[in-house]
This record gives C-alpha cells, sequence and structure tokens, in this order.
C-alpha cells in the first residue's frame, strides 16, 4: 500500500480558498508550543510567533471581507446606474431577447433560441470561432441545482466552448454553486452580468484608443 498523502487534493483546494486557515493553524499551534516553553526558553518566541500570526490570520479575514463586500456594492451601483432593476414587467422571453441584445453590444454575436426545442439553451453567443451557451432564469428567489445541469447539457448539443447560467436573482443555492465548479459552467447574477458588460465596454474603449 502507498504512503497516505498528508493533504488530499480536496484539502488543498479547500484551503486556496481558506488561506487564512493556514496562519491560524501555525499561530495556534505556536502559542500551545509556547505555553509548554520547549528547551532553552523559546516559549516567549513561540508564543509571539503565534500571535503574529493570529494577528496576520484577522488581517487576511477582513481584506477578503471589505472585498466581498466592495464587490456586492459595485453590484448594486452598476445596476441602478444601467437601470437593470427596470425588469419586473418583462416576460421571460423578452428577458432572454434583453441578454442577447446586450451581448450584442458588447461585441457578440448572440441571439435568443425560439423556446421550443432549444434544448435548454436560451441564448447563444458567439465571437470568432468561440461559443458560448447561456441559459437564462427570471427568478425572483435562488437559482438551483437544474439551471446549471442545463446549461452544462448545452455544450456537447451545440458542440460550444463555454457555459453560463444568467439570471436576474442575486443569488444561487449551495448545490448549485458546487455542481457549477465542478461541470465549469460560469454563473452570474443580475448584478454580476452588468459588471460583466461594464468591463467589456472599457475593453473595447480601450482598443479604440489605441
Amino acid at each position: 500500500m502507498g504512503k497516505r498523502k498528508l493533504l488530499t487534493k480536496k484539502d488543498i483546494k479547500f484551503l486556496k480558498k481558506h488561506l487564512e486557515l493556514i496562519p491560524l493553524i501555525l499561530g495556534l499551534s505556536f502559542i500551545i508550543m509556547g505555553s509548554y516553553d520547549y528547551g532553552l526558553g523559546s516559549g516567549i518566541l513561540y508564543s509571539v510567533m503565534g500571535y503574529l500570526l493570529l494577528i496576520i490570520t484577522i488581517l487576511i479575514s477582513y481584506k477578503k471581507y471589505a472585498e466581498k463586500r466592495l464587490h456586492e456594492i459595485r453590484k448594486k451601483q452598476v445596476i441602478l446606474k444601467r437601470r437593470m432593476n427596470q425588469i419586473d414587467s418583462i416576460d421571460p422571453w423578452d428577458f432572454e431577447k434583453l441578454i442577447a441584445e446586450s451581448l450584442e453590444n458588447v461585441g457578440f454575436n448572440a441571439y435568443a433560441t425560439s423556446g421550443s426545442g432549444d434544448k435548454g439553451i436560451d441564448v447563444i453567443a458567439k465571437k470568432d470561432s468561440y461559443t458560448i451557451v447561456v441559459q437564462v432564469k427570471k427568478y425572483a428567489g435562488s437559482v438551483g441545482f437544474d439551471a446549471i445541469k442545463e446549461a452544462h447539457t448545452g455544450l456537447s448539443l451545440y458542440n460550444a466552448d463555454e457555459a453560463w447560467v444568467v439570471t436576474s436573482s442575486n443569488r444561487f443555492t449551495k448545490q448549485a454553486k458546487e455542481t457549477a465548479e465542478k461541470l465549469k459552467v460560469k454563473l452570474f447574477t443580475w448584478g454580476d452580468f452588468g459588471l460583466f458588460l461594464e468591463k467589456q465596454e472599457r475593453n473595447i474603449a480601450n482598443k479604440k484608443r489605441s
């Protein structure tokens, strides 16, 4: 039998997403070691290093919280700026066409499918030879697993390069996020989609200036 690895791929992936746990674990370990004063009076040194690592943990955690909070604020701002909050009266079919038109405006060749026989894909967007299939959901609540499954199925059915789910909602279920990560399906809340459009517009403007 082979030796068991100290950390599995799943463990490493988890730690990459939660980097603040590394200095936290090390810091607590040093503090515990310091309390036992291991040899040559090094207990104080261990304790100091431990508390410094705990301070680093707090700083990393705060930075992550601040970045997440700023991202949410930016999403709300872009929705208001682009008047993306004025969609309540739009029916699902018109919403799909709105997504296609928005992608057209930032350089994609995009169109909404007819609805019947679309195999779960609502919008197809192309740029050069790159094809994206989009599952569109006009929801008020959380978007679940089924939308991700339909988007992923569309990859092979349309011989596409990428699959998206775009929703008017501001959240996906935990299962939807986990499935999307495994299947490499990109998720866009309404605010995320607005930020994406703004980024594409900046890229177009930069190319024109250069």
